[in-house]
């Protein structure tokens, strides 16, 4: 589905919407979806929500999805889609006043609707929240989740935040009316739509106590994949952005330095949580710095301007 055929549509509207909408897009991913909406489905809240699942994988999922969880809506897309262009059919879909993102990899905290719903109404119009490592019996799969999601980390305090991640997140209808929908040519859409929002002012809020659990790869060769394609998209986010690493952008040959200064980062981030995080960066780094490594072939590859700057190789992993 085109961007600009996307863009064209008109929010949904109607008298008796549910509070909420959680959007999921889906893309191969049938051996997750039961732990998944199992867990979406069976929210301890007060609100009335909606579901929202945007396939495109090649095999189509909307009858199993029908027969086990019938309350479960379903947009079909006809053909593989980026998870930005899956989420903005989702937000195109939906008829809440709260729209929230999370993926079929992700099992929702029984309370998770509750927490954002209040987070929102409280008057928070963005929320993001902690994610929480679904792998713990994996050493590959704790090693992917250390790479990746140490920002969102479970011991960070509930606070402000620049970032967002769209596994776990919230905001009010009235911010995609005002920053429009979500880039989806590149790997990194969260990190852009964040920038967007913190450009026009609207203030994005981590909540601790928001939390998921995340499903991590398991396979060196996914991880690897993965992470390439991610710094191969961060470098086109650190040329259209101003977000923190942009001197990359700048001056492309420092990125040789990304390994380095991830480590730092993430070591710092995890520190803050007291020795038992920090223990286990350093039990996993040999797999950690594999990662960082394949992130910055990828950001390498794409460091230079060219005529053409989506993201050529799109992976997404069960």
């Amino acid at each position: 589905m085109a961007t600009e055929n996307l863009n064209r549509m008109t929010l949904p509207q109607t008298a008796s919407a549910p509070d909420i909408s959680i959007v999921i897009p889906c893309y191969n991913a049938r051996e997750h979806l039961e732990a998944c909406l199992s867990s979406v489905t069976d929210q301890q809240t007060g609100y009335c929500y909606e579901v929202i699942i945007v396939d495109s994988s090649e095999e189509d999922v909307t009858p199993f999805i029908h027969e086990r969880f019938p309350s479960v809506r379903t947009v079909r897309l006809p053909q593989r889609a980026y998870p930005g262009v899956a989420r903005n059919a989702g937000i195109l879909n939906a008829f809440g006043r709260i729209i929230c993102f999370t993926d079929t990899d992700c099992r929702l905290d029984a309370r998770w609707v509750q927490i954002l719903g209040d987070a929102v109404t409280g008057g928070k119009p963005v929320v993001t929240g902690a994610v929480l490592n679904g792998t713990t019996d994996s050493y590959i799969g704790t090693a992917d989740y250390l790479i990746e999601m140490t920002t969102f980390h479970p011991s960070r305090k509930s606070g402000p935040i620049e970032h967002i991640i769209t596994a776990n997140v919230a905001f009010e209808r009235k911010v995609a009316d005002r920053i429009g929908l979500l880039d989806d040519t590149i790997k990194g859409s969260d990190r852009m739509y964040a920038y967007r929002m913190v450009q026009q002012g609207i203030p994005i809020w981590f909540e601790a106590e928001m939390k998921v659990y995340h499903t991590n790869r398991t396979q060196l060769k996914k991880i690897f994949r993965n992470q390439y394609d991610c710094g191969f998209g961060a470098a086109n986010v650190r040329r259209w952005a101003q977000v923190s690493g942009s001197i990359l952008a700048r001056c492309p040959l420092l990125a040789v330095g990304i390994p380095f200064a991830r480590t730092f980062f993430i070591a710092r981030r995890l520190a803050s949580g007291g020795i038992t995080p920090l223990f286990s960066f350093l039990w996993h780094y040999p797999v950690i710095f594999m990662g960082l490594l394949a992130y910055t072939c990828g950001y390498l590859a794409n460091a230079f301007p060219r005529k053409h700057s989506q993201l050529e190789t799109f992976h997404d992993h069960p």
